[in-house]
């Protein structure tokens, strides 16, 4: 199983969803309407930080949080 450390910001949002599906509470709790988008298999991680005005080390922290304790559980 893949672990949270892999989480980069050239990482595809679809990518990061399909692999993690429990990150799509992340995206949620910033408004970043990822699940479902068109483009969610075009833009990275670092694209949502941008438009969303959303520090890169937050997202990143926040998404691995979430992936650990699914993997904890």
């Amino acid at each position: 199983m893949a672990n949270p450390e892999q989480l980069h910001p050239d990482m595809i949002v679809g990518d990061v969803l399909q692999r993690w599906p429990q990150t799509s509470a992340v995206f949620w709790h910033y408004r970043a309407a990822c699940i479902g988008c068109a483009f969610e298999s075009f833009c990275t991680l670092a694209y949502v930080v941008a438009v969303h005005q959303i520090e890169l080390e937050t997202l990143l922290h926040e998404l691995a949080v979430v992936i650990e304790d699914d993997l904890a559980a």
